[in-house]
């Protein structure tokens, strides 16, 4: 194996063979050993590393400026600590693969040289599961501490290791009174209860899977209290028993509760025998006494008949006076159907006569009775056959007066047929409810967001089973609230229908009481507001949109496109434009090829809507989907349903946005409101890309234009400085004002024509391999041509290779960054150009001592034409410098950068890849 190491060969050979990954560096820092396992770890072969930094190839960019301090404290001394002892890192493969490595780190010393011997292995898995392990502790110790019921453990010594608020607070000790204590030798358990727990420890520690017994505590105080406890065994991964964890809530009231209904129960059964008693008493006495049995009769409210066979009247009780304003002889001997309304007579004589055949008690009949004064009052009535009795021979008959009763009845009823023709007839859904949640009755409103045909379809099932699953607990517990003072409660839940769709409800549920004011059920006014949610998440939609759209209009409008087909839910979405008589169109479908011009406009839809001016949007019932039948998309898609929407820039057509959707879809008012703010958005990205479009020509005029005098001008100027010695000293001053104005001029002129160029992607690049580092020291020379009175310095830092770049281009870029650094700097400072490999490519950095960037101002300095007195870093001139600088650096697949100098200052870094 090739190694740098200075050791003898069984040494070498002892450490090629140790297993885990050993990597071997100098006091620099420069790997001279690794093993093949450290070849297998990283992914590199020893002909690779030997003598890099092992910073730079096995340390991720983050972190090696932490790694090559910790490493120069190691040699320096103060690092010693760490020798011996195994510490984790983030580590990287060759192929940028991220990995924890664990490190155990030697050294020794050899021939006078020190060595640093780290011993590696791949510990990425185990730190994701202890990491993982750490997460599920926290949870369990966050449930713990803030569960509402009693949580306590012991391990298998019977120690207690966890108490959480709960038991403090139930037992009147402090949390630090109880840990580490034997939880039978705490004095708060009953001695009663010692057996009971001691047989349900044997079975948790057998392996019993859970124990449930009520136990009896102390409390400090010494008052007894009742807990319902759970014991429960908690174990390893290894199924090896860790502790019990034991859950307890007080029962102490529910206990006494019990006891006392008890007693209360075995009273009342002592109370009903006795009465029982009494009342057969008193029946025996009223069996005897025909007195007080005909006292009874003659002063009750109800009134009492006697009829013979024919229904004639023998003997009426003193109170149909009172009740019909008839006396006894005044109705003696007349019929009692005479008595009766016309109307109720078939009905009457039909259902007594049926039932006083079988000599029995009729059922309870209704019918109208005329009173004196000619009005007609409701009675309630049973007759029974007393013909054959000896003793009565007749029809008894007990009636009572119940007109008022009636008339509430069908107040009540009226009432009833009011509220129920409401609830069938409202828009939003009724459901009532017991108070464990199953349903009593429902609406016609309420069953159509069900999903159900009839009542008896939900007649009976809870309405938690209509709740999503995530949103049970949420229902669950709101119907165990009490509600407040306005009376109902408003939440909004996910309902899933019969059919399984899932639809946002709002509900507002409001306590049922009976006529005593206890509660029976609630009443929930349920309304479908998934049309509304939707709509606001696509206004949410909409809005981050807008909100994220760039300084490029098209990429806007593409951006735009691709969020109407989300918010619609469309299967494609395309917008077609035309520009300088040629079609260009963008589909979701290719998102990243952008605005392709097409050759055969008239085959698409977009393009014949824009050439009839339509105006408006349109579905496809709207549309003559004749033409659309040579779309390609039309065609490959055969869509159910076409969204059209026109944009108008100006009162004018200027483009077209298409919706394709696959299925049925029946387009809602929000859906158009939503089409319509899309072709909005649309039609002011087109308005501000022809605005740019304008911007754009005019660089390319007034660039065009100025080139020839600019020239002409500076000609001239090196005319004039070639006669020079013909001038006197203020004509040599004018003289050199001209030439340096007229090179700021043509420098004004050039980053005109590069910005037309860059805007028009006209700006080409003629790449070919070069040495980076000879490119900066020809920019530093020309600089120091330039700039004699200011300090230069370059700096490179490790061997790079040649890059694939346009060298013109690069020294532009170069120039324009030490211009800045030359023009906002002190000159009494130095102004440096490094150069640094990386393994991909080749970071160049300019660095100065000015004032420095504001932090805000970071990004804005590489904005085309943008000139503020704060930001300082643009020349004078039209601020056009850092934004071909960038331009430069992302043609070449690169970035550029601004950084803050620690110490005051700036730092523009440009990052170059090899490719």
């Amino acid at each position: 194996m090739e190694t740098a190491l200075p050791l003898h060969d069984v040494a070498l050979s002892i450490l090629e063979a140790v297993p885990d990954a050993v990597v071997c560096v100098d006091s620099d820092g420069r790997i001279v050993f690794i093993n093949p396992a450290a070849e297998g770890l990283w992914g590199y072969s020893a002909r690779e590393v030997l003598g890099a930094e092992i910073a730079s190839i096995m340390v991720p960019e983050d972190r090696r400026d932490f790694h090559r301090n910790a490493f120069r404290a190691l040699v320096s001394g103060t690092g010693q600590g760490t020798l011996g002892k195994t510490r984790r890192f983030p580590s990287k493969k060759k192929d940028g693969t991220p990995f924890i490595a664990e490190i155990s780190l030697a050294s020794f010393t050899h021939k006078g040289e020190d060595y640093y011997l780290a011993v590696t292995r791949d510990v990425t898995e185990r730190h994701r599961l202890e990491e993982s392990l750490r997460e599920a502790r926290e949870r369990l110790r966050i449930l713990h501490d803030n569960a509402r019921f009693a949580v306590f453990s012991y391990d298998r010594n019977l120690i207690l290791t966890s108490v959480n608020r709960v038991v403090s607070d139930l037992l009147g000790y402090r949390e630090e009174e109880l840990l580490g204590r034997n939880v039978l030798e705490l004095g708060v358990l009953h001695p009663d209860d010692y057996p009971r727990v001691a047989a349900a420890m044997g079975q948790l520690f057998a392996g019993h899977p859970a124990i449930r017994e009520d136990l009896r505590f102390f409390r400090r105080d010494g008052s007894m209290i009742v807990a319902h406890v759970i014991g429960v065994p908690l174990v390893d991964e290894r199924g090896e028993m860790l502790e019990i964890m034991n859950i307890a809530h007080d029962v102490t009231e529910q206990r006494r509760m019990e006891e006392e209904l008890e007693a209360q129960r075995r009273d009342l059964e002592e109370k009903v025998r006795a009465r029982t008693r009494e009342l057969e008493e008193a029946f025996e006495r009223l069996e005897h006494s025909e007195r007080y049995f005909r006292a009874l009769i003659e002063n009750t409210h109800d009134l009492i008949a006697v009829l013979d066979g024919d229904l004639k009247i023998r003997y009426l009780s003193p109170s149909v006076q009172r009740i019909s304003g008839y006396t006894l002889e005044e109705v003696a001997g007349k019929s009692g159907l005479d008595f009766i309304h016309p109307d109720d007579v078939p009905r009457l004589v039909e259902r007594f006569t049926a039932q006083l055949e079988s000599n029995g008690v009729t059922e309870t009949a209704e019918y109208r009775w005329r009173h004196k004064d000619g009005t007609y009052r409701w009675q309630e009535a049973v007759a029974c056959n007393l013909l054959d009795d000896p003793a009565v021979r007749g029809i008894v008959v007990n009636a009572r007066d119940v007109t008022e009763r009636h008339e509430a009845e069908m107040r009540l009823r009226e009432s009833e047929e009011r509220y129920r023709s409401l609830v069938e007839t409202s828009p939003d859904g009724i459901v009532v409810t017991d108070l464990e949640g199953s349903i009593i009755t429902a609406n016609r409103a309420a069953l159509e967001i069900l999903g159900c045909r009839g009542v008896e379809e939900v007649v009976g099932r809870n309405v938690l089973e209509f709740i999503a699953l995530e949103d049970h607990a949420r229902a669950a517990e709101s119907m165990r609230t009490p509600v407040g003072e306005e009376g109902f409660r408003r939440d909004e839940y996910i309902l899933v229908r019969k059919d399984g769709v899932r639809r946002w409800v709002e509900i507002s549920a409001s306590l049922l009481r009976d006529a005593r004011g206890r509660p029976i059920g609630f009443t929930g006014i349920t309304r479908d507001v998934t049309e509304s949610k939707l709509a606001r998440s696509r206004l949410e939609a909409l809005n981050r949109t807008l909100l994220g759209l760039g300084h490029d209009p098209l990429v806007n409008i593409s951006n735009i496109v691709l969020a109407g087909r989300e918010m619609l839910n469309a299967r494609l979405a395309r917008y077609g434009r035309v520009r300088r008589g040629r079609f260009e169109a963008f589909t979701s479908e290719r998102p990243g090829e952008g605005f392709q011009v097409r050759e055969d406009p008239e085959n698409h839809l977009c393009y014949r809507l824009l050439q009839r001016g339509v105006s408006t949007p349109a579905s496809s019932k709207d549309l003559d989907l004749a033409m659309a039948e040579a779309d390609p998309d039309f065609l490959s898609l055969k869509p159910k349903e076409i969204l059209t929407c026109p944009v108008q820039v100006k009162g004018k057509p200027s483009g077209c946005l298409c919706f394709f959707f696959t299925e049925e879809r029946s387009f809602t008012a929000a859906d158009i409101d939503v089409l319509i703010m899309l072709g909005r958005a649309i039609a002011i990205e087109e308005e501000r890309w022809s605005y740019e479009e304008g911007l754009r020509e005019f660089v390319d005029i007034a660039s065009h234009e100025l080139r020839h005098p600019t020239a002409l001008l500076s000609g001239y100027s090196q005319l004039l400085k070639e006669h020079e010695g013909d001038l006197d000293e203020e004509s040599r001053e004018i003289v050199e004002a001209l030439i340096s104005s007229t090179e700021r001029l043509a420098e004004i002129v050039n980053g005109l024509v590069h910005t037309s160029l860059l805007e028009r992607d006209r700006f080409p690049l003629r790449r070919s391999r070069q040495d980076v580092v000879e490119l900066a020291r020809k920019a530093l020379k020309e600089m120091e041509a330039r700039f004699p009175e200011r300090e230069f310095r370059l700096k490179v830092k490790g061997e790079m290779g040649t890059c694939s770049l346009d060298p013109i281009r690069i020294h532009e870029l170069l120039v324009v960054l030490l211009e800045n650094a030359v023009k906002f700097s002190p000159q009494d400072t130095e102004v440096e150009l490094e150069v640094e490999a990386d393994p991909v490519g080749v970071l160049l950095s300019v660095l100065d001592r000015g004032k420095g960037v504001r932090e805000e101002n970071r990004e804005r300095i590489f904005e085309r034409f943008y000139q503020e007195e704060q930001a300082l870093y643009h020349s004078q001139g039209l601020g056009l410098g850092l934004y071909l600088a960038r331009s430069i650096a992302e043609a070449h697949g690169g970035r550029l950068w601004h950084e803050p100098r620690p110490g005051g200052g700036s730092v523009f870094r440009f990052f170059l890849p090899y490719l």
